[in-house]
């Protein structure tokens, strides 16, 4: 009898405010579904774009529960509506708060849990190992096989481009002097255009040629643009530093063989004239990423 006592008010509570948690279950369930219209479908295009964050496994446990909590709340929601039409009141009530108690509890744990992302990350290039801050979105194999690596980062200060100090960033290609992908679209094309091109006066230690071409749109208007190729050969004639730069563009893309690296990297035209210390940069740069040996 003491037993059913204590019981009671907690039965009746349940069977009192039973419309109640079945409006909450379709409330909740709204909720999680605009949860996931807009953190969720974020969260998603981030993970996707974005693994090497170390949020990005928060990113993904927050969108796994979205989508438990949605499945799960539907059912929940159907399932108390069909109880209490059939007046079962307290079977309705216990329903919606148990689902969603062990819900919120376990996406809780769930974040709890889970660890961030690795501050560095293994990655390859030119037979060597490199250990690459997380902040430089390092892209690439952590296989002594790989063929190099990509990473992201602000060319005025260096910093990676998840530094909060950096926005945006440019891409930095490492791959070996030699490997097949060192000699770049651009030197081929350079090499397959250059009966075409116009030899100009040398700029900033370079060899200059242009090469204009023309376009003629659908509409029949015809355009022309001009891109200029800056090239240093060493003495066996191989290229060793090509730019491309196409006029009215504020963006060159350098190609640069230095050392035992052959490296590729976006700037803006007026840094092409400093490029020797520019190259010195971004391979020092590389360099601190060695692995201690």
């Amino acid at each position: 009898m003491e037993r059913e006592r204590k019981t009671a008010p907690a039965m009746t509570l349940f069977d009192r405010f039973a419309g109640w948690f079945v409006f909450g279950a379709w409330f909740l369930l709204l909720g999680t579904l605009l949860a996931g219209g807009t953190i969720g479908i974020g969260f998603v295009v981030s993970a996707f774009y974005h693994p090497l964050h170390r949020l990005a496994p928060y990113r993904e446990v927050a969108v796994t529960a979205i989508l438990v909590s949605a499945a799960v709340g539907l059912l929940v929601a159907i399932c108390s509506s069909i109880a209490l039409a059939k007046g079962w009141r307290h079977l309705a009530g216990v329903s919606v708060l148990g689902s969603w108690g062990v819900l919120l509890m376990g996406s809780a744990v769930a974040l709890m849990v889970t660890r961030p992302g690795p501050e560095l990350l293994d990655r390859y290039a030119a037979g060597q190992h490199f250990i690459v801050p997380w902040q430089y979105r390092p892209e690439g194999l952590p296989s002594p096989d790989s063929d190099g690596f990509r990473v992201t980062l602000c060319m005025e200060e260096l910093r990676g481009t998840y530094d909060a100090r950096c926005r945006g960033g440019e891409d930095l290609h490492v791959a070996p002097r030699q490997s097949s992908t060192s000699v770049s679209f651009d030197e081929r094309y350079w090499r397959d255009h250059l009966h075409e091109m116009e030899r100009r006066e040398p700029r900033y230690g370079h060899d200059v040629f242009a090469y204009e071409q023309s376009h003629t749109s659908t509409s029949g208007v015809t355009k022309h643009s001009v891109t200029l190729y800056f090239i240093l050969e060493d003495e066996k004639r191989q290229v060793t530093r090509l730019v491309s730069c196409r006029e009215g563009i504020d963006i060159c893309r350098s190609n640069v063989r230095i050392d035992e690296f052959a490296i590729r990297y976006d700037s803006v035209q007026s840094a092409v004239a400093h490029w020797r210390e520019t190259d010195q940069e971004l391979l020092d740069l590389v360099r601190s990423w060695r692995a201690q040996r």
